[in-house]
């Protein structure tokens, strides 16, 4: 890959040849254009979209925590880059009600998370020796306790589908009465007997 021609367009769009190109001037001449263009509009904050809101409060709440900083070069003239935010100490911005708050938190916090432990236990349970498994009356048995999980489920599906059909019939039921009531409540209001 050829960088040539990408270094000989950086050179005509900065006007610093490449040699003397650093990426901190470029940085640089990148925040100046994009604070220098809008002179006349608004000034925006490139980096916080919400800073104008927390600023407000900020210095209802503590005027001086906002200082200018004259140590700013004066390559970059903008406002919003000359500003630099002093946040106050973290002992002195609590008040003293939000202390014992943060103590309750905290002892919530400490309590270990003990591991999960289950209310049932496991019903017992025995392998079969091949010779059982394959005895005639063991056999029978098993076959009995299928058909009857068999016949077991088929009846609660059963029972499921005729919840639902009923459920379905009540519910044509109250639309066909509401229908019923809207008709006769039409016909009350155009009836002259109530006037």
């Amino acid at each position: 890959m050829n960088i040539e021609d990408y270094l000989e367009d950086i050179t005509h769009m900065t006007g610093v040849p490449v040699d003397d190109l650093d990426l901190d001037d470029m940085e640089l001449q990148k925040c100046n254009i994009l604070y220098n263009e809008g002179k006349g509009a608004h000034n925006y904050d490139a980096y916080d979209p919400f800073a104008h809101s927390e600023l407000i409060v900020r210095e209802q709440l503590n005027p001086d925590a906002y200082l200018v900083d004259s140590a700013t070069p004066t390559a970059t003239p903008s406002p919003a880059l000359t500003e630099i935010k002093k946040e106050p100490e973290w002992e002195n911005s609590q008040p003293s009600n939000s202390s014992t708050r943060s103590s309750k938190r905290s002892t919530r916090s400490v309590q270990s998370v003990e591991p999960y432990v289950p209310t049932t236990t496991a019903r017992k349970y025995r392998l079969k020796s091949p010779q059982e498994r394959n005895n005639i009356s063991y056999k029978v048995k098993r076959q009995r306790n299928n058909d009857a999980v068999r016949r077991s489920r088929s009846k609660a599906k059963q029972l499921q589908m005729m919840k639902e059909k009923q459920l379905e019939e009540a519910l044509t039921e109250v639309a066909e009465l509401k229908e019923e009531l809207r008709v006769t409540k039409e016909r009350l209001s155009r009836c002259r007997c109530r006037q």
